[in-house]
């Protein structure tokens, strides 16, 4: 069952992701063209960027024979919601680890991970932010022996791995010639996993690559990407000294207060966006990156006769949770 189910998630990924070009008076008295990589579209239970950062990890946990998955995350994770899909597809037990109380009401994702049969730990914001601390992972894996623990969202060689394979649907896209080769490929960044699985890929040749950050800690993000650019070189990559070297960074001026924060700006822009395009944004991430771009283009800052190509990076099971806190604020912004 195990080899037939990661067989579908390669089947799901290898499925090319849809394209829309957006279109409005604003794109169009600015001159700049606008293309959307619809990776929110693949598969609604592993979302977006989500699925192709997991089968990298499923992989080596079927062919290393773990029968847990084991990783992290909050009350509307995407990540929690994603890996409980893909467990419950192979056949794996899985475990997420959650930041809050049991007693807290709970979220459409949290409904749905206990329907797909993963088993949830509830701690404290403290505990939460000892994650990364080799002293708490090895308590974590004495109470789940046989496990594979997961980092949260999904990060790590694996995680960037499951960036590239979604970077060679956009260049075999612009190979195609279903889009032009953009000046800029744009998305939303976390924990910059999939920005470094693209930058390294490059697909664009050229162009350069802006992440919008939706955390405060863009160090660590940069520092991420350098890592996996300097791994390539020291693997003897040809490319990858001209990779090092291609514009990107990371853009911190719209987090709108930190990582799963919300503006009254940013909830009246999610709803005048969607009525606009039609493409559905989540709060956390998507909607800053595209709010980023839109300030970017009225600033100047992307000139006239530039092609965006835009990463949709899913995520919007985990709006289900926020969809009242957005119309309230889009309200009180009015």
């Amino acid at each position: 069952m195990q080899v037939d189910g990661i067989q579908a998630l390669l089947d799901t990924a290898e499925a090319s992701p849809p394209v829309s070009k957006l279109q409005s008076k604003f794109l169009k008295d600015a001159a700049v063209q606008v293309s959307v990589v619809r990776f929110d579209q693949v598969d609604s239970a592993l979302s977006g960027n989500k699925l192709y950062k997991l089968i990298p990890w499923c992989q080596r946990s079927v062919s290393e024979g773990y029968d847990t998955l084991v990783s992290f995350g909050g009350w509307h994770s995407n990540h929690l919601h994603a890996l409980a899909a893909a467990g419950h597809r192979l056949g794996l037990k899985t475990v997420g680890y959650v930041r809050g109380y049991s007693h807290q009401p709970e979220s459409p994702t949290i409904r749905d991970l206990k329907t797909l049969g993963m088993e949830l730990v509830f701690v404290s914001r403290g505990d939460y932010r000892l994650r990364h601390s080799p002293e708490y992972l090895s308590e974590v894996s004495r109470s789940w022996p046989n496990a594979l623990i997961i980092p949260e969202g999904g990060a790590g060689p694996e995680g960037v791995e499951g960036g590239r394979l979604m970077a060679g649907h956009v260049s075999r896209l612009i190979q195609s010639d279903v889009i032009q080769a953009p000046d800029i490929v744009m998305m939303p960044v976390g924990t910059a996993t999939t920005f470094a699985g693209f930058v390294d890929r490059d697909p664009a040749r050229g162009g350069s690559y802006v992440g919008v950050a939706a955390v405060d800690d863009v160090e660590t993000m940069m520092s991420r990407v350098q890592v996996v650019l300097n791994a390539a070189s020291l693997k003897g990559d040809s490319a990858a000294d001209q990779r090092y070297a291609r514009q990107w960074h990371i853009n911190r001026d719209y987090t709108c207060g930190g990582f799963g924060k919300m503006s009254p700006s940013l909830a009246a822009f999610i709803t005048r966006f969607e009525s606009v395009y039609g493409v559905p944004l989540d709060p956390v991430y998507n909607a800053k990156a595209f709010y980023g771009l839109e300030q970017k283009i009225s600033g100047g800052t992307i000139p006239a006769g530039t092609h965006v190509l835009m990463v949709h990076t899913g995520g919007l099971q985990g709006r289900r949770g926020m969809q009242e806190r957005i119309e309230k604020l889009t309200s009180a912004s009015a």
